[in-house]
C-alpha cells in the first residue's frame, strides 16, 4: 500500500476516534430525552411531525407495534396503514381519508421509476382543513 493510503487510513482512524466520545454523550443524551444542543432548531420540527401523524411522543411502543410500522414503512403502504387510526382520531370514516390519501398519492415517475408516494404536507392540510384534529 502507498503511502498516501496508509495517510487515508489513519486520518480515518483518527476522526472515528475523536468523533466516538462526542457522539456517544450526544446520543445517550437524546435517549434519555435530556436536553441537547440542538434541541432549540429540531424540537419544534420534531412536534410539528408529531401533531401532523398524532403521534403520542409519551406512549411506548409495543414491541408489536414497532414489527409492524418497520415493515409496512414505504409511502403509500404506511398512508394504507393509518388510515383507521387517522379516521378514528378526526372522527371521520376510514373510505373518506382513503379517498384522501389517494388524491394526494403521487404516481411513478414516468410511470416506471421510483415508487409511489404520498404528498403528506399537502394531505394533512387538505385533512385539517376539512376534519381538524379535535
Amino acid at each position: 500500500m502507498t503511502a498516501n493510503g496508509w495517510l487515508q487510513i489513519g486520518f480515518f482512524l483518527m476522526v472515528i476516534f475523536l468523533v466516538t466520545k462526542p457522539l456517544g454523550v450526544f446520543m445517550t443524551r437524546v435517549f434519555n430525552q435530556e436536553k441537547t444542543f440542538l434541541d432549540p432548531v429540531l424540537r419544534p420540527i420534531e412536534k410539528l411531525v408529531y401533531r401532523l401523524t398524532a403521534v403520542d411522543e409519551k406512549r411506548e411502543m409495543r414491541w408489536t407495534e414497532y414489527a409492524v410500522a418497520m415493515l409496512l414503512f414505504s409511502g403509500v403502504s404506511a398512508a394504507e396503514f393509518q388510515i383507521p387510526r387517522v379516521a378514528r382520531e378526526r372522527t371521520m370514516k376510514e373510505d373518506d381519508v382513503r379517498t384522501f390519501v389517494q388524491k394526494h398519492t403521487k404516481g411513478r415517475d414516468l410511470g416506471f421509476l421510483g415508487e409511489p408516494r404520498v404528498k403528506v404536507l399537502e394531505l394533512n392540510r387538505d385533512l385539517d382543513s376539512v376534519h381538524p384534529l379535535r
